[in-house]
């Protein structure tokens, strides 16, 4: 199950994204993305698959809104 994930610093690494997730369930991949469209902020954003539907749902529960290096992440099903 594919998860996007916002808002989180730009010192988050992918390997950050991953620790923080496989402690709800095995992580398949993580991918980040970085984007400037329309601002000079960029926007950092990713994706993380899960092996699990209920482990997916245990990391959304857990780290919806969670901060991690110090920026709440923004955990939802991406569809």
């Amino acid at each position: 199950m594919k998860l996007f994930v916002g808002g989180f610093s730009l010192k988050t690494t992918k390997e950050d994204l991953q620790k923080a997730f496989e402690a709800f369930g095995e992580v398949k991949s993580v991918v980040i993305f970085i984007r400037k469209k329309y601002s000079a902020k960029p926007r950092c954003f990713g994706l993380v698959e899960m092996l699990f539907r209920g482990e997916a749902a245990a990391a959304i529960a857990g780290l919806n809104s969670r901060e991690l290096n110090g920026q709440p992440l923004n955990v939802l099903i991406r569809q």
